[in-house]
């Protein structure tokens, strides 16, 4: 009960919270904002980062590192959703559908937090998340933690949602308009930034005055990510949708004007749907006759309604 009453201020203290802050307010906009695919698991990576947060908040105002090591581990739940949760969330926006079924997609979100949160609270009986060696730093007021084998574990688990979410993001760039270029790699800076503060944690032992970076990173990536998703035009969320589903897609996509001039074929189209192919940059090809057919027959239909 002690850790969870105790207080003193720290430096830090103030920044986290400040972020924090300014966190809440972006999550209640964008939960105003226009609907977009992947809204939910966006809201979820917030709220994990809050949570994330707000109890990295409470470690650094506890002095001893009984107090500090029983914060740091009520944060895991929260630390391990937030790279699960980015990840279904840029599959889920970038691609129409989670990188993998939305049952699963689910059970894996209760999962990973679980696991992370069970292993980091049984730390006091087996001694093997957080090792006995975890001191606490004079110069900075922060526990220098020596790591256990179940916390690299924990870091081999979470690490592939991070590839994940970049290996999607970068797949996206190919076919799409240059137009948004700019937004991919944003969605790559806010992937990459802080996993790599997070990296420069867990295996060099950088920290911000004894602070581990990575919610800080993050936090600060996701609220100026959000704020170019609800505020520029040239990133419309449905249209990148639209853009990305058109130019990635395994199905023929092909669209045609009232006269069957083909105004334009994704690459699935082209393969599929033509007996001689189009020239790149070049619509216009021989359709195969089925094809030819039914545009007919929806070219004469249209004729008829007007």
């Amino acid at each position: 009960m002690g850790c969870l009453l105790s207080y003193q201020s720290d430096r830090l203290l103030f920044p986290i919270l400040g972020i924090a802050a300014i966190a809440v307010l972006v999550l209640l906009w964008l939960l105003r904002y226009n609907d977009f695919e992947g809204k939910r698991d966006l809201a979820i990576a917030f709220v994990a980062m809050l949570w994330w947060l707000l109890t990295g908040s409470r470690e650094v105002t506890v002095q001893t590192v009984e107090c500090k090591t029983l914060w740091a581990t009520i944060s895991w739940p929260g630390l391990a959703l937030v790279p699960v949760a980015w990840c279904s969330f840029v599959s889920t926006y970038l691609r129409g559908r989670p990188w993998i079924g939305e049952r699963l997609r689910d059970a894996v979100m209760i999962t990973v937090p679980l696991l992370a949160g069970a292993l980091a609270m049984t730390n006091p009986w087996h001694g093997l998340f957080y090792s006995p060696g975890s001191t606490l730093d004079a110069a900075t007021g922060q526990v220098d933690y020596d790591h256990g084998p179940l916390f690299y574990l924990m870091v081999v688990v979470i690490y592939p949602f991070v590839f994940i979410a970049l290996g999607t993001t970068l797949l996206a760039f190919k076919g799409v308009a240059p137009r948004l270029w700019p937004f991919l790699t944003m969605v790559i800076l806010v992937t990459l930034t802080p996993f790599l503060a997070n990296a420069a944690y867990v295996f060099a032992g950088f920290t911000v005055a004894g602070f581990d970076p990575t919610p800080l990173t993050f936090a600060l990536a996701l609220v100026i990510f959000s704020w170019l998703l609800a505020n520029n035009r040239m990133m419309d969320p449905a249209a990148l949708g639209r853009d990305v589903l058109y130019h990635t897609s395994s199905e023929p996509v092909l669209v045609a004007d009232s006269s069957r001039r083909v105004v334009a074929c994704n690459r699935a189209g082209r393969a599929v749907l033509f007996a001689t192919p189009p020239a790149p940059g070049n619509e216009q090809g021989v359709l195969r006759e089925p094809v030819s057919a039914v545009l007919e027959d929806l070219s004469q239909t249209v004729s008829e309604l007007k």
